[in-house]
């Protein structure tokens, strides 16, 4: 994945987004830099990676010390400052300092200012996606489907906030399974009973800790793998979509078409035709 950095609040909004991403960035790596001061950022950044032990922030006079990968928060009217001297990887998404107020009343930002994260292979999926979509981002309907991603990446983040959802570590490891195993099979039949039991969950407690752990339901986080990797199948093959909605085990042509507008805003042929290059059949 190549270093992105891309300006959005330009791109026009077919639809109104609730919290339309301004900035976002993929840097990797980013360049070691000189101490640097932020006074006005209302931004997510995910730190992949670095050389280094550790990254060090003071943030409103308060030193913090945090191993990698951690999710940091910025906040408009903080003083932030820091430095880079050790090569990294990161990622972030930034908003428009005027959105914080809806953001607090939406419990996006009640987490602490900065906090340790394991990089799921869900996670990854998000940043993979949301840096394929910024190839074309002024193509109708792509810069909604961004805004979408990003908040969904940034939820999925703020899930891991240790004060706000804790989770012992022995459980997340076994989510993690289960959550791997999804992406490695989710284009075959998964018996959902059978891999709970499998990794010492009852079904009553593989709930609650997965609704802990993931933004959406095991059910509708399959339904979203199926469906992404069947907008990459329109993109990069011309198979019919009858044959896409069978490999991708969603056989029901009409249930495939509908979730599939659910997740894009436009139906299967729709977004091939405006996405990418592919036959409409």
């Amino acid at each position: 994945m190549q270093t992105l950095i891309m300006n959005l609040n330009q791109i026009p909004r077919g639809s109104h987004a609730v919290f339309p991403l301004r900035r976002i960035g993929f840097l990797f790596p980013i360049r070691t830099q000189a101490r640097m001061t932020f006074t006005n950022k209302l931004e997510l950044c995910l730190r992949l990676a670095s050389d280094a032990p550790h990254a060090l922030d003071e943030i409103d006079g308060v030193e913090y010390r945090t191993t990698f990968p951690h999710v940091i928060l910025k906040l408009p009217g903080s003083v932030h400052t820091y430095e880079i001297d050790s090569p990294r990887e990161a990622v972030y998404l930034q908003y428009a300092p005027e959105l914080e107020e809806a953001m607090r009343a939406a419990e996006l930002l009640n987490t602490p200012r900065v906090w340790p994260v394991v990089l799921t292979p869900e996670i990854y999926t998000q940043i993979y996606n949301l840096h394929r979509m910024l190839q074309t981002p002024a193509t109708p309907g792509v810069i909604e489907q961004i805004d979408l991603a990003a908040m969904s990446l940034f939820e999925h983040l703020i899930v891991q906030d240790p004060v706000r959802n804790p989770v012992p570590e022995e459980i997340a490891e076994r989510i993690g399974r289960i959550t791997t195993y999804f992406h490695l099979h989710f284009m075959e039949e998964i018996h959902l009973d059978q891999l709970i039991l499998r990794n010492g969950f009852s079904r009553r407690t593989f709930f609650r800790y997965w609704q802990r752990t993931h933004s959406s339901g095991p059910a509708n986080y399959l339904c979203e793998l199926r469906i992404r990797h069947a907008a990459e199948l329109l993109l990069e093959t011309a198979l019919p979509i009858s044959e896409i909605a069978q490999k991708v085990n969603l056989r029901n042509i009409f249930y495939f078409s509908r979730q599939f507008r659910r997740y894009y805003g436009m139906t299967p042929n729709e977004y091939r035709r405006n996405t990418g290059t592919g036959k409409n059949v």
